[in-house]
Formats: structure tokens, C-alpha cells, sequence
């Protein structure tokens, strides 16, 4: 009998963590990101490659930037990573005057774009990095206006230059002269 009042403790407690885990999910501040915040982007910069999933982790090659830290700003358009891999040979000082490792960290910023990707990755601090991505998640309706005109645009003139066979419309306007004199 007590066995059996053991394993109904033990699977009592194994669902009372998947519910917590569960809550724990279900109250998470997305903001906008909610579509993205399973997938990871990638890009190489200068001699590095990083790795950002978004409201997760940030990493350059095997090093650890940082992990999600909180948003910065009611906009949910930036936010901040800390407790990254030890920065070794950059010290600072706490508040007590003790001598410390720093850990990397820093921040993300999102901008308006058609896309999803990392635009560029800044150190300009020894171990705070400054990641800038673009993703139509965080446009507003102005933002979001403008960057369906301009992607309607490209559409049009890749269209335009399939119809074409490729030339410009003065190459065009300049064959069509031709033809009207001949």
C-alpha cells in the first residue's frame, strides 16, 4: 500500500510541474513577437556567426551573449539579454567594491521591415552587444503601410522586368522610337 501512495505522490508532482510549466508559458509577455519566438535567425557578420532566437537566447559561434532579460519599453521593440558567458579579462566593481567577472550582454532592437533577419550585431563596450533585427511584427500601421508599397513596387518592377525580357523602360521607349521611324 505504500507504494502505491508513493507513486500517486510522484505522478501527482510530475503534473503539478507540467502545470506549472504550462502557467509558466501561458503568462509570458510575447508581445509582438509571439510568431517568431520558436524559430531562430542566423547570420554571418564580419568573422562571426550569430544565432538569435528571439525572447531566448543570443549566441556568437559557441559563445553565449545572453538569454532574455526583459522588455525595454511598453513598445515591446527592444529588449535586453544578460548572463551571458564570463567575459574573461573585463572586470567591474559591485556596489560593495568587490571585484567581479563580467558576463556579455546587452540589447535587442527590432525595426520595421518585409522581413525576418538580423541586420547588424555592434560591441561597443568590451562584452555589451548591440543586436538590430527587422521584422514586420513590430510595424505600425504607417510603417506597415509604407513596406507593403515598397514591396508591392519590387514585385511590379520584377514583373515588369519578366514581361520586359529584362530591359529598363528607357532601352524600351528608345526601341519603340526606333520602330516608329523605320
Amino acid at each position: 500500500m505504500l507504494r502505491s501512495s508513493q507513486a500517486i505522490a510522484a505522478h501527482k508532482k510530475v503534473i503539478k510541474n507540467k502545470i506549472d510549466a504550462s502557467r509558466k508559458i501561458l503568462d509570458f509577455d510575447y508581445g509582438p513577437l509571439y510568431v517568431i519566438a520558436d524559430i531562430c535567425f542566423n547570420a554571418p557578420i564580419d568573422k562571426y556567426s550569430y544565432r538569435v532566437c528571439p525572447l531566448k537566447d543570443v549566441r556568437q559561434d559557441a559563445t553565449k551573449l545572453g538569454n532574455f532579460a526583459g522588455w525595454l519599453g511598453e513598445e515591446r521593440r527592444r529588449y535586453k539579454i544578460d548572463n551571458g558567458s564570463v567575459c574573461h579579462g573585463v572586470t567591474s566593481v559591485d556596489t560593495n567594491g568587490n571585484s567581479f567577472q563580467m558576463k556579455r550582454s546587452g540589447t535587442i532592437s527590432f525595426e520595421c521591415g518585409d522581413s525576418h533577419s538580423i541586420l547588424s550585431v555592434t560591441e561597443n563596450q568590451p562584452c555589451v552587444y548591440e543586436v538590430q533585427m527587422q521584422t514586420f511584427l513590430v510595424c505600425d500601421d504607417d510603417e506597415l503601410k509604407t513596406t507593403t508599397k515598397d514591396l508591392e513596387d519590387f514585385i511590379l518592377a520584377v514583373d515588369d522586368s519578366k514581361i520586359t525580357g529584362g530591359k529598363g523602360i528607357e532601352e524600351m521607349i528608345e526601341e519603340a522610337k526606333n520602330l516608329i521611324v523605320s
